[in-house]
């Protein structure tokens, strides 16, 4: 008796930490999906401006220490890809392994175009980065639209409610006038 309920609870108690793991995943996936934007978008205006991309790297990664209170997953991995550069680890492998770790197809893009930079050259990266800029831009309206949408869907049982009780204070007090 002791074991099946031992079990039991043990089965309970793995479906239970997966889905909080699946959740967790879950909500670091939109947050890198949020966060795509303004790193690039960063990273392209201080190139522009002269900076190389490692230099812009560390800057970026400074300013996020500095002003953030929360974790960022993106920033993290940014973080960590800096350490490994420091470790002697090349910069393309680097940008590459950034790519890989967050899993995410624009960020393996983006690691792909930096890797590029480094073998090829600067030349054309101003005009391909600001490309870049302007799809992630596209894609981050496409994602708020989405969540626009799920909003309102989540919200058509409150109005309902709503819709519900207003009903009920107008009809009730007209079936008890008719009664008097």
């Amino acid at each position: 008796m002791y074991i099946v309920v031992g079990m039991i609870i043990g089965g309970l108690f793995f479906v239970l930490k997966s889905k909080e793991m699946n959740n967790q995943l879950e909500i670091r996936k939109k947050q890198l999906e949020m966060d795509y934007v303004p790193i690039v978008n960063k990273i392209t205006i201080l190139q522009n401006a002269g900076m190389t991309i490692l230099a812009s790297w560390d800057k970026i990664i400074n300013d996020y220490e500095k002003n953030s209170k929360e974790t960022r997953y993106a920033y993290e991995e940014m973080k960590i890809a800096r350490e490994n550069i420091r470790n002697g680890c090349s910069e393309t492998v680097a940008y590459i392994i950034f790519g890989k770790r967050c899993g995410i197809h624009s960020y393996i893009k983006f690691s792909n175009l930096l890797e590029q930079n480094i073998k090829k050259g600067t030349k054309g990266l101003k005009d391909i980065l600001n490309v870049e800029v302007n799809e992630a831009f596209e894609e981050r309206k496409i994602l708020a639209k989405k969540k626009g949408d799920e909003a309102s869907t989540k919200l058509l049982i409150p109005m309902g409610m709503m819709l519900i009780i207003s009903m009920v204070i107008i009809i009730v007090p007209a079936f008890l006038s008719i009664k008097l």
